[in-house]
């Protein structure tokens, strides 16, 4: 299957906070059935919108023993840090943290945004990169942050950002 198209929608309420819309959206899927299990495969995925611009690639594999498996590789050029939120599946984040994600990040644009992911998502986010890989690297310009109460509002940072399994570093 290819996919060019403009203004298309994406609500996927078991999987995504909120329906997702993009300006375009082109790439290739295919998808094998193989002893009971189902493969989609992605390739030269491209996306743009208002919040975000990049392209992705990787595969996922329904298990009857788990979630299912993924491999999946993002480089975004462009990314809205007040938007990151709608962005993050249900099944990355608790509710707490993504309710501070979406109340905390208000300003800011990554220009070099990676994301790999591999592996079980049951093992999801893979500490110590013990049964698969979760690694994100960014670097943000003109971030601004509200940590919480008490605290003083950070504007206009330079971040670079590591996330690996549970572990978070970022260096202003």
């Amino acid at each position: 299957l290819s996919i060019n198209s403009h203004d298309l929608k994406l609500d996927a309420p078991q999987l995504m906070p909120g329906p997702v819309a993009f300006d375009m959206i082109s790439g290739q899927a295919n998808w094998q059935v193989e002893a009971g299990e189902l493969e989609i495969k992605l390739r030269n995925v491209a996306i743009t919108n208002a919040d975000i611009s990049g392209n992705a690639y990787g595969s996922y594999r329904t298990q009857a023993s788990s979630a299912g498996r993924v491999d999946l590789t993002v480089h975004l050029t462009r990314v809205a840090i007040s938007s990151v939120g709608k962005y993050i599946p249900l099944v990355g984040l608790g509710a707490e943290t993504r309710t501070w994600i979406n109340k905390s990040l208000l300003d800011g644009q990554s220009g070099d945004f990676n994301l790999r992911l591999k592996g079980d998502i049951d093992d999801f986010p893979f500490v110590a990169n013990k049964n698969g890989i979760f690694k994100i690297n960014a670097r943000a310009k003109g971030v601004a942050l509200e940590i919480g109460n008490g605290w003083p509002r950070i504007d206009n940072a330079n971040i670079d950002l590591l996330i690996q399994g549970k572990e978070l570093v970022v260096t202003a």
